[in-house]
């Protein structure tokens, strides 16, 4: 059985929505062969929405590039997995380097965020890998 070729685009930080949504309707359109190639774009939050409205019944699919692991409450800043399906995300990465390097994600709160996006029939993206400075260190393999 043949592999199809899976691809990412982890936008960051770096659009607009307005941005976000223009991008993601040139790069759906450039898609030859849609169900030859898995194409996700992750997005900030305030992206979502509006990405998963303008590519509804297209090829690319959305995905969120955080999530928090309660379905709600006083978490200021958070978004659950309940109000990511609400906008029209079906995908979450967790345990991103970055994460875990700039704001001290740890493995225990990696795994509660893996376990809500599973709770809640999300598809869910685990990130493993090195920081920067552990691959340049020869580390990889050891930290994966």
């Amino acid at each position: 059985m043949d592999k199809k070729p899976i691809i990412f685009a982890n936008w960051k930080m770096y659009k607009t929505v307005e941005e976000s949504v223009r991008d993601s309707l040139k790069i759906d359109s450039s898609i030859r062969n849609p169900h030859q190639v898995e194409v996700f774009i992750l997005l900030s939050y305030t992206s979502i929405y509006a990405v998963s409205q303008a590519l509804r019944g297209k090829s690319v699919k959305v995905g969120a590039q955080n999530v928090f692991w309660e379905d709600s409450g006083s978490y200021t800043g958070e978004v659950s997995p309940l109000q990511l399906k609400d906008a029209g995300c079906e995908y979450a990465m967790v345990g991103h380097a970055e994460r875990r390097e700039i704001f001290g994600e740890d493995y225990g709160m990696i795994a509660r965020k893996f376990k809500a996006v599973m709770r809640h029939g999300l598809i869910h993206f685990l990130w493993v890998g090195e920081s920067e400075q552990e691959r340049a260190s020869g580390k990889t393999e050891e930290v994966i």
